[in-house]
């Protein structure tokens, strides 16, 4: 995954250097799950055990006008969880 993480780190931080809020953080665990999250949309992706991460699927949803849309419950959830993970990793 070292590689995958070098490409994502290059990535982000373009990204950042165009004035776009990023954050990454990094945990020690083995990886299951990646998540982009956004105010219009959220793009999830478990990687299944033994499988290439190029195999695995991704989900997308979208924000909804609707209070009791998924999204929003997720996105709540995501950003409590997010609040008490380490400092961002620095993009620059």
């Amino acid at each position: 995954y070292r590689g995958y993480i070098t490409k994502s780190r290059k990535r982000l931080s373009a990204l950042k250097k165009q004035g776009r809020h990023i954050e990454m953080k990094y945990y020690d665990g083995r990886p299951n799950w990646k998540m982009i999250i956004t105010n219009e949309r959220s793009w999830i992706q478990y990687y299944e055990s033994g499988s290439n991460v190029s195999d695995c699927p991704v989900f997308v949803f979208f924000n909804s006008q609707s209070p009791y849309n998924f999204y929003s419950i997720f996105y709540t959830e995501f950003m409590r969880i997010w609040a008490r993970c380490g400092d961002p990793v620095s993009l620059a």
